[in-house]
């Protein structure tokens, strides 16, 4: 028999050597393909993460149409109405939406250019990480007046950071029970008999009033929402605001320590509580012992001190009202109040001009309350472009405009 084949001991570690490479080249090939589906799938992660959290935005309006045209219009929107209500209780993933209300009445141009201003310093002031929905009550007048302001600015051609959408409410038929419910409360609380509405309204229009009337038109699960007065700019995001506002979120209403109602942040679901605490209160003597106006403020002013513990009060940065911080002890601003998050230049009266036509406070202070003139002299498309420039995640924009032709959601 021939001698069994024995293969040398360099044949031997020869085979070995090449079997342990080719099982090495297999490993690699296979830790490379596994290292690439990784890097694919951390990339389809990511992608969706920023699909779902920084959605791309744009301006949404929708306008309620005067109860005229209610039932001409109804059968054909109702569906578009039920999505729009679902839009407002659709925020951002992980943070809730903000909501900014305006009440407007009437046509005239001073009121309403102040109104563009502070509508200005919201949308370049909308939350960074939140979707921001601006409500607007008006009547009937201001109502017909928002559509030639929206076109001449080109509002639904903005592009944002975030989703922005505009609600407008013609509050027209709540008006009537708006004057009953006036002069119930001021005639109960104030001790006053034979109060008249209007005289509520004298120095400021009705318009003041429509804030009360919001949960009327807006749903109470929003949770809070930001009321301002046309004569106010917003200077800071308003994200620094709702961390304040969410430290006591189930508050009455949060406003500054001076007590001025032309900034004020309210909860919708207990807002009819305004009206029925304000009722009980001594009404006639805290007017007396403050500016002694029987107006919209003193409603809010009368529940703040008979009801102090159901109210949050703002930080100064919040509070910054000219009415009240012209006096020297509040000088220089920018030391003693190095945070300003708006300013409250109370303007209208009887002139019904706006306040920065000719303004004192502009020329006396102008390194500090001066800096609101930004809003007023930055032409709309500056701002647009402003908005724009925040919007860097390149996603493709969808154009929808949501015609809304009911001003009751409850009627739905």
């Amino acid at each position: 028999m021939s001698a069994k084949y024995k293969p040398t001991s360099i044949e031997s570690q020869s085979k070995s050597l090449s079997a342990s490479t080719s099982m090495t080249s297999t490993n690699k090939k296979n830790e490379n393909k596994n290292n690439t589906q990784r890097r694919i799938i951390g990339i389809c992660l990511v992608a969706i993460g920023y699909l779902l959290r920084c959605q791309h935005a744009l301006l949404i309006v929708s306008t309620p149409s005067t109860t005229s045209n209610l039932n001409t219009h109804y059968d054909n929107i109702t569906s578009h109405i039920r999505h729009n209500k679902e839009s407002l209780l659709s925020p951002l993933p992980f943070l809730s939406p903000i909501h900014v209300l305006f009440g407007l009445s009437g046509n005239h141009t001073g009121f309403l250019s102040e109104f563009e201003v502070a509508l200005k310093s919201v949308l370049l002031n909308a939350p960074m990480d939140r979707n921001l929905y601006v409500h607007i009550l008006a009547d009937q007048d201001a109502y017909d007046s928002l559509n030639e302001i929206f076109d001449r600015i080109e509002l639904l051609s903005w592009v944002t950071r975030n989703p922005i959408t505009i609600h407008v409410y013609d509050v027209t038929p709540e008006i009537p029970s708006l004057q009953r419910q006036i002069e119930t409360t001021f005639r109960k609380a104030g001790k006053k008999p034979h109060f008249k509405h209007t005289t509520a309204t004298s120095i400021h229009s009705i318009g003041t009033f429509f804030r009360l009337i919001a949960h009327h038109f807006i749903p109470p699960t929003i949770g809070n929402i930001l009321y301002i007065d046309t004569d106010v700019v917003i200077m800071a995001n308003l994200e620094k605001l709702w961390q304040e506002v969410d430290t006591v979120p189930n508050a009455l209403f949060h406003w500054g320590a001076t007590m001025c109602a032309g900034f004020v942040v309210m909860n919708v679901a207990r807002m009819e509580e305004i009206w029925s605490l304000a009722e009980k209160t001594p009404m006639d003597k805290i007017s007396k012992k403050r500016d002694n106006v029987f107006n919209d403020q003193l409603v809010f002013k009368a529940v703040n001190v008979t009801y102090p513990n159901k109210v949050n009060v703002l930080s100064d940065s919040w509070d910054m009202s000219i009415s009240d911080k012209w006096q020297p002890r509040h000088r220089p601003y920018d030391e003693k109040y190095p945070n300003v998050g708006m300013l409250h230049l109370n303007g209208g009266g009887s002139s019904k001009e706006a306040y920065f036509k000719d303004y004192w406070v502009f020329q006396t202070y102008n390194n500090t309350w001066g800096n609101a003139k930004t809003f007023v002299t930055m032409p709309w498309p500056w701002a647009r472009y402003q908005a724009l420039s925040l919007n860097f995640r390149q996603i493709q924009r969808m154009d929808l405009v949501w015609v809304v032709r009911e001003c009751n959601y409850e009627a739905l």
